[in-house]
């Protein structure tokens, strides 16, 4: 379930709120939290998919080369253009 954000557009309180995304039109009927109006919008959040600082390759790039070698080699009539890989 996603992390949605929002804001009072009158006192401008934030919150977040972690829902369903069919759920993520409540907060917006709903008074705010601190000033009790109904005033409420829903800010434009980050999307974080994966640290790029923890991101590796699954593989090198020789493992691929490697098998696309293997692919040709075992079948004769192949027409896989190995210098497209290499």
């Amino acid at each position: 379930m996603p992390t949605y954000e929002y804001q009072c557009k009158l006192c401008g309180e934030e919150w977040e709120e972690f829902l369903k995304m069919k759920d993520r039109n409540i907060p917006i009927e709903a008074p705010c939290p601190v000033c009790q109006k109904y005033e409420i919008k829903q800010k434009m959040s980050k999307c974080a998919v994966c640290d790029p600082f923890k991101m590796k390759p699954r593989r090198n790039t020789t493992d691929f080369k490697d098998t696309i070698d293997r692919i040709h080699n075992s079948n004769p009539g192949s027409k896989i253009d190995l210098d497209k890989y290499k």
